[in-house]
């Protein structure tokens, strides 16, 4: 009989840590204004792509970004929305791989460039005494950002699409920071050029 409990209670501890780790693990991911437009029940929209470029993949670990911008279009109530959205395909050793999207709205944008410009005007030139973290936040869980390491005694930095998938980092050098804000200018340009 004492065998039978204690069997039951392992079983009920073990199918109760099971089930927490399952709920932690499935965290709910954010959504961008355009990601909300996008998947709006009894809708019709059309998904136009204008290619920027590419960005990141020089020579690191974390390969390049695709940069787009995206423009929405609900055809039956005539509305649009734009964004802005960065694509990485990441292959996997065993075959396949997944792609990694990320969804910064027009009213993201500004920050954005604004973030990247302060971190490449100021930040890059400080030499901080310890592990130090810089980052940028959207509403979809992107962030764009750098560290510094005094191990290497260099900032790094980077794009990340998705928040809780480490695959999805895009790995950028300092000489990538401009090409990354031209990227950003253009897609503001072409926003407001379309809306």
């Amino acid at each position: 009989m004492k065998r039978i409990l204690l069997l039951a209670s392992i079983l009920i501890f073990a199918l109760n840590l099971f089930g927490q780790q399952k709920a932690e693990s499935s965290a709910p991911k954010e959504q961008s204004k355009a990601d909300k437009f996008s998947e709006r029940s009894g809708s019709l929209i059309s998904n136009e792509f204008i290619d920027l470029g590419n960005i990141g993949g020089s020579g690191l670990l974390g390969g390049s970004a695709k940069a787009q911008v995206v423009i929405l279009t609900d055809l039956l109530k005539n509305e649009k929305l734009l964004a802005l959205r960065f694509e990485k395909y990441t292959s996997k050793s065993y075959g396949g791989g997944t792609t990694s999207i990320a969804t910064i709205d027009t009213d993201e944008l500004s920050g954005l460039i604004t973030s990247i410009n302060y971190i490449n005007e100021k930040i890059i030139n400080t030499t901080p005494g310890n592990y130090t973290e810089v980052k940028y936040y959207s509403r979809d869980g992107f962030s764009a950002g750098c560290y510094y390491t005094s191990e290497k005694k260099d900032w790094v930095f980077f794009l990340k699409l998705e928040k809780y998938d480490s695959d999805s980092y895009v790995w950028l050098k300092q000489k990538d920071i401009p090409s990354l804000l031209e990227i950003l200018n253009k897609a503001k340009t072409t926003m407001d050029a379309k809306i």
